[in-house]
């Protein structure tokens, strides 16, 4: 439809304030996760994901911090946070500019600070956060982009019959377990995906009833309903309030 002459667009909400905390939804819980519940945060991360805790390992958060104004990191920044520089022209290769913009980082390391491998995070305040779908527009990336996915189903051996859920209905979720396939089957490394729901946001309130019923859609839609992701895990969460991320921040970082 055509934009009537003097006609007013109304503005796109602001998704943040001058200083990059989040005014709601999982950016506003990561937010406050990273920077103001740290151990719990870690604490339920490495319950969560499987093989992780065997090592015995410690996660330092690298995004999104509050003395970085809560950068989310992707592409090339995305490799750099996480001690990689060396990835940036395999990443590049992998996958094209434009890619996922990780909610949130961390590095996992053994006691004695060896690199054990990244840990990515996803997070959703409602079932609603979970649908999206590929937009890219340009064909080269386009395909680029469904041919790894195409790469990702094989690798879970996922029917070609789910390939729709994966770009038009679930993409988001598809280009993260992309990502987990490329560290695993493609570099050999280890690398895991935390999927953080959150309990019963105040703007948002969803129940743990309600996140397994729209977990279970989805998986079935995607065709993992009887799958393990290697190096993926979920865990539940109470949401907060933003009040908590405007105090100042504890004195010191609880895990290291």
């Amino acid at each position: 439809m055509k934009q009537r002459e003097g006609a007013r667009i109304p503005p796109v909400a602001a998704r943040t304030d001058e200083l990059g905390r989040a005014f709601k939804k999982s950016q506003l819980q990561i937010q406050l996760y990273v920077n103001r519940r740290e151990a719990q945060l870690t604490e339920a991360v490495v319950k969560a994901l499987p093989g992780i805790a065997d090592l015995d390992p410690q996660l330092t958060w690298i995004s999104p911090l509050e003395a970085e104004r809560f950068a989310e990191r992707h592409d090339a920044a995305f490799v750099r946070a996480i001690e990689r520089p060396d990835l940036v022209k395999p990443l590049r290769a992998f996958w094209p500019s434009g890619g996922p913009h990780w909610d949130a980082l961390a590095i996992a390391r053994d006691c004695n600070g060896r690199d054990l491998g990244p840990v990515l995070v996803e997070g959703k305040s409602y079932p609603g956060e979970m649908r999206s779908r590929l937009s890219a527009i340009d064909p080269d990336s386009r395909r680029h982009i469904l041919a790894r996915l195409t790469e990702a189903r094989t690798w879970l051996h996922v029917p070609v019959d789910h390939a729709a859920a994966w770009s038009d209905r679930y993409y988001q979720a598809a280009n993260r377990i992309a990502f987990l396939y490329w560290f695993r089957e493609v570099l050999g490394e280890r690398a895991w995906l935390a999927n953080i729901y959150f309990l019963d946001d105040p703007d948002y309130p969803t129940t743990k009833q309600a996140w397994d019923k729209a977990i279970s859609r989805a998986e079935s839609a995607l065709g993992l309903e009887t799958v393990d992701v290697p190096g993926e895990g979920r865990a539940f969460l109470n949401a907060g309030k933003r009040d908590e991320l405007l105090r100042p921040p504890p004195p010191e970082r609880s895990v290291r």
